[in-house]
């Protein structure tokens, strides 16, 4: 599969998650320590989609006030850029990373979409959306992720509900530090 096709199956398979997650969120509290991660993979690419309230990444959901919660944020998009901060992927699958793309909700591209609700920032429930892209050498030997560092570079995460769809399967796990390993 092309990756413009990867990305089609990727996005229709997920919006139905993510349509469920956010109808979920809607009649659940918000839940601080949980995330979504979504992985598509191809014959040569693979897509990681996280969502994760932004109290797991920095401990708080507001703008940034402080120079010290500015530089908190600084960090947190940098460590969250550092795919070796996030997952382990087999070397033997020989995949390099081709991009990642790190959406907060308070950083100064998104000052223009959300000037109008700056307010509610002081209230609402910010999330993070990041999204890694890689093209692998060999598929075959990618049978599996750990997310282990994610847990140990970002305390704030306790429950990470993950599902994934390659070519020929799909499934679901929810993982936790003790518990951070996927096998495909």
């Amino acid at each position: 599969m092309k990756m413009s096709q990867c990305l089609i199956v990727f996005f229709i398979v997920f919006s139905g998650f993510s349509y469920a997650e956010t109808e979920s969120r809607q009649q659940n509290a918000h839940q601080h320590g949980k995330a979504e991660l979504a992985i598509a993979i191809s014959k040569e690419d693979v897509i990681i989609e996280l969502h994760s309230p932004a109290h797991n990444i920095l401990g708080f959901e507001h703008q940034p006030k402080t120079e010290k919660q500015q530089q908190l944020l600084a960090n947190a998009i940098t460590r969250l850029k550092t795919t070796d901060n996030i997952l382990i992927i087999p070397k033997s699958a020989q995949c390099k990373l081709k991009s990642v793309e790190v959406e907060s909700p308070f950083s100064h591209k998104n000052d223009e979409i959300h000037h109008h609700e700056e307010e509610a920032h002081e209230e609402a429930h910010s999330e993070f959306e990041v999204i890694y892209q890689y093209q692998c050498g060999d598929n075959k030997h990618l049978t599996n992720v750990n997310l282990k560092p994610l847990f140990e570079n970002f305390p704030g995460f306790e429950q990470l509900d993950v599902q994934w769809l390659s070519n020929n399967k799909q499934s679901a796990k929810t993982l936790s530090i003790n518990n951070s390993h996927i096998d495909f």
